[in-house]
């Protein structure tokens, strides 16, 4: 029946024409084309794969898309390589939105500038074309310089896909070194007090069809907690967790709520004040 999936020398193979499946898939085997339709290849190395599942008027879910490092660069809009490369982890953390239009999913071992930086990606749902799938929209990717940042290692997008989060659980944090007003080089050169590895957060937001990085959540971080080690978000609020986080030299962990600042528009002022404020900070709430 339509919508079912075989699997045919290493790949997947879905019936997308049920109405010819009498006539044309007999004796016909998946990968001459129609009414099969590939969705998804087993056979190469190791790299990480999504598999999509939609639910009919019957509550039964059956296999929709795959998406693979094969498959990739048939549904990539973004007009760059997008390659997944073998022991990237792709999939490792993945969330979808409410109405299933949007689908985030990271890759933490993914090598950017650095080994193992990570990265995450956004894929919409396409309805307007003969073939129903999740496309490949945008490259998400740390701007930071660290190896073993694992930026993607957990990752969260509100229901209404306003936000979109992800975290790096060992990437490194600095605090900028100020000199009153005394400058160098012409405004060029940066002095910092590094903090350790206590991991990072980063705030997505949807302008127009894309994301952008607008905000780097803030708290009295611990090197090695692991802050972002799991996170969740809807429109207005964040809650992180920080497994490894130590209370009188012991692991107790911790877990960090920010709430968003209703006369704030981080978009517009990114450079100029936090719109996210720790829980510590909160009072009669």
């Amino acid at each position: 029946t339509e919508g079912d999936v075989v699997k045919w020398q290493g790949g997947y193979h879905r019936l997308i024409d049920a109405t010819t499946s009498s006539i044309t898939s007999l004796a016909q085997y998946p990968d001459n084309g129609l009414p099969w339709s590939n969705i998804g290849d087993s056979a190469s190395p190791s790299t990480g794969k999504i598999f999509i599942y939609e639910r009919d008027a019957n509550n039964r879910y059956s296999l929709l898309q795959t998406i693979t490092a094969d498959s990739l660069s048939d549904i990539n809009d973004t007009g760059n390589g997008g390659i997944i490369a073998s022991g990237d982890q792709f999939g490792f953390a993945i969330d979808i939105d409410a109405a299933a239009t949007t689908i985030v999913a990271s890759s933490p071992l993914a090598d950017i500038t650095k080994q193992n930086q990570g990265a995450a990606y956004v894929f919409k749902f396409d309805s307007d074309s003969s073939v129903r799938q999740f496309r490949l929209k945008q490259k998400l990717q740390s701007f930071e310089y660290f190896t073993n940042e694992y930026f993607g290692s957990s990752i969260s997008i509100s229901p209404s896909t306003e936000k979109i989060v992800v975290a790096a659980k060992n990437a490194g944090y600095s605090i900028t070194t100020q000199f009153n007003f005394t400058t160098f080089d012409k405004r060029r050169t940066t002095f910092s007090d590094p903090r350790g590895f206590p991991g990072q957060v980063y705030v997505y937001q949807r302008k127009d069809t894309g994301y952008f990085l607008v905000e780097k959540l803030e708290a009295e971080f611990q090197s090695g907690e692991s802050f972002g080690y799991s996170i969740d978000t809807t429109s207005s609020i964040i809650v992180v967790g920080s497994p490894t986080y130590q209370v009188d030299g012991a692991p107790a962990g911790r877990v960090r709520l920010f709430k968003t600042s209703t006369d704030t528009d981080s978009f517009k002022n990114i450079g100029q004040q936090n719109k996210l404020i720790d829980i510590d900070l909160l009072q009669n709430i």
